[in-house]
């Protein structure tokens, strides 16, 4: 509590090393996570993209503890949207003139929490440009590119999307394009099309013997 009483006072590299210690201590079991959350809760309005950056890790190490659908990931989605609900309201979907690194950093990182609560503005306004950019998906911002296709895929169920995807993962060369191509066709629920990831599992000329790993992230 005394810590939490003085964290204002702290400068976001001590914010970051806070946040590090006490996940580091849960993860190693002699606390645990829950005890956490109030720190995160405090921090939550931080504009420090490396503060923002760790509230992420924590939240993706706490989504592997709980079954999809369930109430503790509906709580964790609801932990998510506080996290971030200030910060994507602040910063917004594209990038201002005059703004400091910290904030052009931190937007992607809050928008991933934002989607991973699907926050119902976050998703329509991801869908509103990807409406903007399908006819050259390339042209999207890269900051954002990987989050505004796995909404597509995910929440619109874009089967055409998901095709062109797996295309392109397949011809492209660009590996930052790879990546977000690969996350995104990963994002979908539909069940003909997972089985479809799993069939190119075996096929060397979609992905690639030593890519595999990468699929399995």
């Amino acid at each position: 509590s005394d810590i939490l009483e003085h964290l204002d006072r702290l400068d976001s590299i001590d914010q970051l090393q806070l946040l590090q210690d006490m996940s580091l201590l849960a993860k190693a079991h002699y606390i645990s996570y829950a005890e956490i959350i109030p720190l995160i809760e405090r921090l939550a309005g931080s504009t420090s993209h490396i503060v923002q950056t760790k509230l992420w890790e924590i939240v993706d190490t706490l989504d592997m503890f709980v079954d999809p659908d369930s109430r503790e990931e509906g709580l964790l989605k609801v932990l998510a949207d506080r996290i971030s609900v200030s910060n994507v309201e602040r910063l917004g979907f594209a990038p201002r003139d005059g703004e400091s690194i910290d904030d052009k950093l931190a937007r992607p990182i809050c928008i991933a929490l934002s989607l991973y609560a699907e926050n119902k503005r976050t998703i329509a306004e991801l869908h509103r440009i990807y409406e903007q950019h399908k006819d050259d998906i390339v042209s999207l911002d890269a900051d954002l590119r990987g989050l505004v296709l796995k909404c597509e895929v995910k929440h619109f169920g874009n089967s055409e999307l998901f095709s062109g995807l797996i295309d392109a993962y397949q011809h492209n060369s660009d590996a930052l394009f790879k990546n977000d191509a690969r996350a995104a066709v990963c994002a979908t629920r539909d069940v003909a099309q997972i089985h479809e990831i799993l069939k190119n599992f075996k096929c060397a000329d979609v992905i690639k013997p030593q890519d595999l790993r990468m699929w399995f992230a």
